[in-house]
């Protein structure tokens, strides 16, 4: 079992990054349906699957990342 991120979508490629920030290319034929910029998908049994309580941890982190930063940078 592995976990990607999808970084973007350019056209019909999901450009994504692994745990350890190495980037992979994948058909976004190959994914779910509801996989979007963000998302966290874990590639096990030679299936995609999105983890729908992964994608919402790390989008809130991210969003507190940002809030931090412009909190910082407006001082």
């Amino acid at each position: 079992m592995k976990r990607f991120f999808i970084d973007r979508i350019e056209e019909n490629i999901a450009v994504c990054e692994d745990e350890s920030g190495d980037e992979f290319k994948f058909s976004i034929q190959e994914l779910p349906n509801t996989a979007t910029e963000g998302s966290v998908l874990i590639y096990d049994d030679n299936k995609f699957f999105e983890s729908d309580t992964e994608t919402l941890r790390r989008r809130k982190k991210i969003l507190s990342l940002k809030e931090n930063i412009y909190k910082t940078s407006s001082k």
